[in-house]
């Protein structure tokens, strides 16, 4: 798995996200992660999707879309307004999320400070 599969024992140790698994028969084939989020901007209860992570043998079976919907099903169970899912501009799944209705935000600009902390 990629690198993000080794801070998901601290995840569930810290209880401060929900993690959802995708199995094929009793193999894990694929993971979503999402963090609760308030964003007081918009007095808004968010979701942020930070990691969605499929088998790359299992690609094209309908694990992430399964996942993705997943994701928004636990939003709307829990009243959040969105379900945020932030992405590399040359990431090759964008046209899935796209296809499932994924707006790119035109509201809001988002602005990183990327700290260089060892």
């Amino acid at each position: 798995m990629n690198s993000a599969a080794a801070l998901i024992p601290e995840s569930i140790t810290k209880s401060d996200s929900v993690i959802f698994l995708a199995y094929i028969d009793i193999q894990v084939v694929g993971f979503t992660q999402i963090y609760p989020m308030f964003l007081s901007v918009s007095m808004q209860k968010l979701y942020v999707l930070e990691d969605l992570y499929v088998d790359p043998a299992h690609k094209g079976k309908g694990i992430g879309k399964a996942l993705l919907n997943r994701g928004k099903e636990y939003t709307i169970e829990h009243h959040g307004k969105s379900l945020i899912l932030q992405t590399e501009i040359n990431n090759t799944e964008n046209h899935l999320y796209e296809r499932l209705g994924r707006l790119k935000d035109l509201q809001y600009l988002h602005h990183d400070c990327f700290l260089d902390i060892k």
